[in-house]
């Protein structure tokens, strides 16, 4: 795993697009499982819409909609939208809180707990990723950290109905293995490509970045 870095044994430049293209898949799922979350957790967290309805509408809508009922004193009107159909009603209007189909009630605080937790894993394992990988080797530090980080995204639909706490501690732990990602990129990269490769190889291995960036948000 650790070729003398000036005397690079001749490789087949299939081997080394093979190489090249599974990094960057890796690194492409790395990000992806970095973002992935803030994305899915506005679909998971309970939230709330502002319909307008009249004092006379509201009592139809009642029960049938679901939710608490404000007057327009109660609220700021630029968080609530009017459809008044009847330009010339005078009634005050009744503003109706229609929850949505998020199952998580987690106020702001800690939905951001949770989406920063990961970095709080992520820089304590920067440094000790590329020290790791020259001790043990990229390809397996690489491997084994992308493993444990798909298996604990595996866990966060359990986790979340254990508790917010849970998702911090899963996220946490997906952190520590995304930040030896890049450290033991670097390493594979220095061991298996000669000098004279690194330039082009290194560009599509971590267009894995931006890529795995890309596809989380469609």
């Amino acid at each position: 795993d650790h070729p003398d870095l000036h005397s690079f044994p001749t490789r087949r430049s299939s081997d080394l697009h093979i190489l090249a293209l599974l990094a960057f898949v890796g690194i492409a799922l790395s990000y992806a499982m970095r973002f992935n979350l803030s994305i899915a957790i506005v679909a998971m967290i309970n939230s709330t819409t502002m319909a307008g309805v009249d004092e006379t509408s509201a009592t139809s809508m009642g029960d049938s909609a679901g939710g608490e009922e404000l007057t327009a004193k109660e609220i700021c009107p630029s968080e609530a939208l009017y459809h008044d159909e009847n330009p010339g009603n005078t009634t005050v209007p009744v503003l109706r809180r229609i929850a949505k189909t998020g199952e998580f009630h987690w106020d702001e605080p800690t939905k951001a707990l949770i989406l920063g937790s990961f970095f709080w894993g992520y820089l304590c394992t920067m440094f000790p990723g590329g020290m790791l990988a020259q001790r043990l080797g990229g390809k397996w530090l690489f491997g084994f950290g992308q493993l444990i980080a798909a298996v604990a995204g595996l866990l966060i639909p359990v986790l979340s109905y254990a508790g917010p706490q849970w998702l911090v501690v899963i996220r946490v732990v997906q952190g520590l293995c995304g930040g030896i990602t890049i450290p033991a990129t670097h390493s594979i990269i220095a061991h298996w490509i000669p000098p004279e490769e690194r330039g082009r190889f290194s560009t599509l291995i971590y267009a894995g970045m931006p890529f795995g960036s890309a596809i989380t948000l469609l």
